[in-house]
């Protein structure tokens, strides 16, 4: 399918003999789109500073742009796609592969445990659609996978939110916070997929922190969250419903005239262990 001198599949032509031939053509409900700049894409995987020894998680595969080199550099590749009409053209792009495996299952609601729960220090890899990315993150980080390093391409937009930090947080940042130390890595122009998208991209990186237990992070993530619903309203009248005070909040250091954007999150588990003491 590729000639000799190709290295990726990120090439414009090649992407959309594929796609209209074995994959089932592109579907915008699933957010599909393809990487065609092959710089991109080998800037991408190498964020994860990948070796021969190491297990990889793809989502969101599509017809194997990113899998196709993935494969060539670790010991073993899982696939998880929630479009069936991939599968086919999944099958042809990787057909001189074998460490490959391919999980017909949506991302956002997959239970890791049943599939992944015999792995270790798994990296995890993926271009994500735009419409599902928020929930196929939050579902990875309430699982408990032992994934080491996750780097994915989001909307721009959203993965400024994944890496702002107080005084300009938006919650999706402090979430992340709790679970990983997180980089946006670099931005990346529409142009370099197919089809185009309207919007910028961006590479962002999360290390996984592996710290408190998946049950006391979700509650704390619940409970952060809720104080963002007001994001306007003081952190002390975001807190009301919890019966603090202004002088509980000066007790531990915290200006309860701030909003919940200025609070960090060593101040949100302060804050919290108020609550369920």
């Amino acid at each position: 399918m590729l000639q000799s001198k190709q290295t990726t599949l990120a090439n414009l032509p090649v992407t959309r003999h594929i796609v209209q031939s074995l994959g089932g053509g592109v579907k915008k409900s699933l957010g599909q789109n393809f990487l065609v700049n092959q710089k991109i894409l080998l800037k991408f995987i190498n964020l994860l500073d990948l070796t021969k020894d190491d297990i990889v998680i793809e989502i969101g595969p599509g017809i194997g742009t990113i899998s196709y080199t993935l494969c060539q550099k670790v010991r073993k590749l899982y696939l998880i796609e929630l479009d069936r009409e991939k599968e086919k053209a999944l099958k042809k792009v990787l057909e001189n592969f074998t460490n490959y495996e391919i999980i017909i299952e949506d991302a956002s609601v997959i239970d890791y445990a049943k599939y992944f729960g015999h792995l270790k220090n798994v990296y995890v890899i993926g271009s994500l659609p735009y419409n599902l990315s928020k929930k196929i993150i939050y579902n990875l980080f309430n699982s408990n996978l032992d994934w080491r390093k996750s780097t994915f391409i989001l909307q721009k937009e959203v993965a400024e939110h994944y890496t702002s930090q107080p005084p300009q947080a938006h919650f999706l940042g402090i979430f992340a916070s709790i679970y990983s130390n997180v980089k946006l890595e670099f931005v990346i122009k529409p142009e370099c997929f197919y089809p185009i998208p309207k919007v910028y991209s961006a590479a962002v990186t999360f290390t996984n922190k592996q710290e408190g237990s998946i049950e006391d992070n979700l509650c704390l993530s619940n409970f952060i969250k809720s104080c963002f619903h007001f994001p306007r309203k003081t952190i002390l009248n975001n807190l009301k419903k919890y019966s603090i005070t202004s002088d509980m909040l000066e007790v531990i250091g915290i200006n309860p005239i701030k909003r919940p954007s200025e609070i960090t999150l060593d101040q949100w588990k302060q804050i919290y262990h108020l609550i369920v003491k």
